[in-house]
């Protein structure tokens, strides 16, 4: 928690027990620096048993408003978590936010640690709400009183990133990711492995958002320096040959699916769920390169993979039943794909709009506007399917339909892509059209 004591060893903590001059007080600190560790080892009954002598020694000497007193109901909420025990370390915690704010006051930096804590605390339990309280609370006071390259302010304006995520509040979470990698930079320079971390939640969080030449060059600083681990460095090159993809860099992509498959087949085997995914991802490749033959090759093989590994139904299989639909113009095999994402996916998930844009027909566009609309206002994906829409439109003569589909289209998909994509080229050709 706040303080870290030194640790030393039992018999030196008694030897320090005996001394006439020795002050108990330090006695607190050096039994919670030892629970601490012993809690880091997992000796978890030792270290329950340090830590509770420290409160209760604490609250001897000091009664029960000190911050001794704090920093070992802290240490006891610490040792809860790791045990998993989540909501007694939340009650604890929170006695020691309620006494830090007596003893500090609402808006200073001590307060606000144990309140932070309390926060990630909270995170843990999927408790998001309570989360954003506690977290903005905190952060309001960092920013206050705290430099920008502060740990703590830095750790508490990522968790809350990811709070705000989970929440759906994709562009508050950039916010605060941008922030926080900012202070790192700063604090560490631009290859710190803290800051990689936030690079990297960042590069995914502007890539689930569709915002992708925002991606790109968070992506780019990965790449320069991936991960070690095999793995690790294949999911990078697997989401940034996504993004590469969507920026129709098929080429560029292509090779990069391919370089994390090999990875990945090297370390799991060539029977792992993921080597399908991945082999169904160059077989989009291709198809957008124009290679249909070699792109329904790779997506059979994906969707064999994907179906001795899953089963019949799976959210994966369907994926690959919807691009190889699209390569062979299966509308059948669209519609299977379309059955199977309403079965094994939430009602409104954007995947079933996926397939539904890849049918094409007015119905099915409709329906994936909408989806698109509450799961993913303001991305590309939405912009794309409104385009395709609007082009039905112009064809059966209800040009201002058309028009209000495109002026909304035309600006996110220059603004995602890029004016040189052909999404976007399409969409200012059909807005041409309108007029």
């Amino acid at each position: 928690m706040l303080v870290h004591a030194p640790v030393p060893s039992r018999a030196a903590l008694n030897a320090q027990r005996r001394l006439s001059w020795a002050p108990h007080a330090t006695v607190v600190s050096y039994l919670a620096g030892i629970g601490g560790v012993l809690g880091e080892l997992g000796r978890y009954e030792e270290a329950e048993t340090h830590l509770r002598e420290a409160h209760a020694l604490a609250l001897e000497i000091h009664g029960e408003k000190h911050p001794d007193v704090a920093m070992t109901l802290g240490h006891l909420a610490a040792l809860a978590r790791r045990t998993g025990d989540l909501d007694g370390a939340r009650q604890t915690q929170r006695q020691a936010v309620d006494l830090a704010l007596e003893l500090w006051g609402p808006k200073t930096p001590e307060a606000a640690d144990y309140l932070s804590h309390l926060g990630k605390l909270q995170v843990a339990l999927g408790a998001w709400t309570e989360a954003k309280e506690s977290l903005s609370a905190a952060l309001a006071t960092f920013r206050a009183k705290l430099a920008p390259t502060a740990a703590v302010r830095i750790g508490c304006t990522g968790t809350l990133a990811t709070v705000a995520s989970e929440l759906g509040e994709f562009a508050w979470a950039a916010e605060l990711l941008t922030e926080a990698l900012a202070g790192i930079d700063e604090a560490h320079g631009p290859d710190s492995e803290d800051g990689k971390a936030i690079v990297a939640a960042l590069a995914r969080l502007h890539q689930m958002q569709g915002d992708y030449r925002r991606a790109q060059p968070l992506f780019e600083r990965l790449m320069k320096d991936p991960p070690r681990e095999p793995l690790g460095r294949a999911a990078v090159q697997n989401n940034y040959a996504l993004v590469l993809l969507m920026l129709h860099r098929p080429e560029e992509a292509e090779r990069l699916f391919r370089d994390a498959r090999d990875a990945f087949r090297e370390v799991v085997g060539a029977a792992h769920p993921a080597i399908g995914v991945l082999t169904s991802n160059v077989a989009e490749c291709l198809r957008v390169k124009g290679d249909r033959a070699a792109a329904e090759a790779e997506c059979e093989r994906a969707l064999d993979l994907l179906r001795r590994a899953h089963g019949a139904e799976h959210p994966m299989i369907a994926n690959a039943l919807t691009k190889l639909g699209r390569i062979r113009g299966d509308r059948d095999m669209m519609a299977e794909a379309l059955a199977m994402r309403r079965r094994v996916l939430p009602e409104g998930h954007p995947d079933v709009a996926r397939t539904l844009v890849a049918m094409g027909d007015a119905a099915s566009l409709e329906e994936a506007v909408a989806i698109y609309r509450e799961a993913l206002p303001g991305s590309p994906q939405l912009a794309e399917a409104e385009s395709d829409l609007a082009a039905l439109r112009i064809d059966e003569g209800r040009l201002d339909e058309a028009k209000a589909l495109l002026d909304g289209a035309v600006p996110v998909l220059e603004r995602a892509l890029g004016g040189e994509h052909p999404a976007t080229g399409r969409a200012l050709e059909r807005l041409e059209k309108t007029r």
